[in-house]
């Protein structure tokens, strides 16, 4: 298991900007763990002010998308630590994996890329982001699979396998 974090926020006014990224995504890994008292609809990633990995509400869950510009399309995919579901612990390191799927109507394209904040409501993540990959095409199960099962040994978080 790794030893330093990539990034620890703490949930007030922190955050990374990354301006002029100009990027396709088409799936998104993200590596990271949330306090339990982190602010809600706390945002993992966020593209130009519409979030992509966030926590919902109160609940101990993770949403896509928002505004109708929904990452995990009817036929795209959201899982925690190798299982479709949006549902996470607190307090502790998860690999969560999404996918655009085909029927979304977000192309997928990002300006510019946040990380840990909503920028339009000045909410913010609480925790650690370890590490986020961004790929810009579709990927096949046995891929999927694979980068779950790296970054979860990188990372050291037991992936289940569908």
């Amino acid at each position: 298991a790794a030893t330093m974090p990539g990034l620890v926020l703490d949930g007030v006014n922190d955050y990374m900007q990354i301006t002029e990224a100009n990027m396709q995504a088409e799936y998104i890994f993200a590596v990271a763990s949330m306090d339990q008292n982190s602010s809600l609809w706390a945002p993992i990633i966020a593209r130009d002010n519409r979030l992509l990995i966030r926590r919902h509400d109160i609940q101990e869950r993770l949403q896509i998308g928002v505004n109708n510009h929904n990452f995990s399309a009817p036929d795209g995919d959201t899982m925690v630590d190798g299982q479709l579901t949006n549902n996470f612990p607190y307090d502790e390191l998860h690999v969560v994996a999404v996918g655009k799927g085909s029927g979304t109507e977000f192309d997928g394209f990002y300006t510019d890329v946040v990380l840990g904040e909503d920028t339009t409501h000045n909410r913010h993540w609480k925790g650690e982001i370890a590490e986020i990959l961004i790929y810009n095409r579709a990927l096949s199960t046995e891929e999927i699979d694979q980068i779950q099962n790296y970054l979860g040994q990188k990372w050291g978080v037991t992936i289940d396998s569908q």
